[in-house]
């Protein structure tokens, strides 16, 4: 039976024989290969319309969309690896029946509890897979059940802000400097507990990890 759930059921199950990957492009070659072997085929960008293709990634690529996302295309049981590039979100891009389905791999050598997330927030349309070398672990979440598109609106409409008082105040002071020297406001996100003691930032340890993992098993099952 081809059903995408099987690829979470694996990686519960079978988790050692995911890291055995030394790094994340390793793991990444055992979640293609799992995909292989439960039924779906990879395709290439070049096999999709341009058209379909440039506007399948806006949709992607929204960052605060939680609507899911209809297949535009004739692939039914199919993947693309990297889609918009290998710095770029998602690694997988699933055609699944009637839907398109990203998945996002998180790969740690060491035994943290969260992901580096960088300057891109978890879509929550997003499935994120989570593993950890040293600790023999994988964990996976839908972004949605996470972070909800209200507060990744805020984040979004804050940098927004930020970026604007940085033009401004270039424009004011540093039009004479010498040498060049700008402000620039770098956007990044983590997770702490700076703001919230009761936040849960651990992956691994955190006592709703049986439930986000079952809401990506059940999603993925549909």
């Amino acid at each position: 039976m081809t059903d995408l759930s099987r690829l979470f059921r694996a990686l519960q199950k079978d988790k050692r024989q995911f890291l055995t990957a030394a790094k994340g492009s390793e793991f990444e070659e055992r979640l293609k290969v799992k995909l292989d072997e439960i039924g779906f085929n990879r395709v290439m960008k070049e096999d999709i319309n341009k058209i379909v293709f440039d506007e399948l990634k806006k949709l992607i690529q929204d960052a605060q969309s939680l609507t899911e996302i209809g297949n535009p295309t004739n692939y039914r049981r199919h993947y693309l690896v990297q889609p918009f590039g290998s710095q770029d979100y998602p690694d997988f891009l699933v055609f699944d029946a009637q839907r398109v389905v990203s998945i996002e791999s998180k790969y740690s050598r060491k035994s943290k509890g969260k992901p580096v997330w960088n300057s891109g927030l978890p879509r929550p349309s997003g499935i994120y897979i989570f593993s950890a070398y040293e600790r023999v672990d994988v964990t996976f979440f839908r972004g949605c059940d996470v972070i909800s598109p209200s507060e990744v609106r805020k984040f979004i409409e804050f940098f927004s802000r930020q970026r604007q008082a940085q033009e401004e105040f270039n424009e004011q002071h540093m039009r004479g400097q010498k040498y060049g020297f700008v402000a620039y406001v770098r956007k990044a996100f983590d997770q702490n507990l700076r703001y919230n003691e009761e936040a849960e930032t651990n992956f691994f340890t955190n006592n709703r990890r049986a439930e986000l993992e079952r809401s990506v098993i059940e999603y993925a099952a549909r």
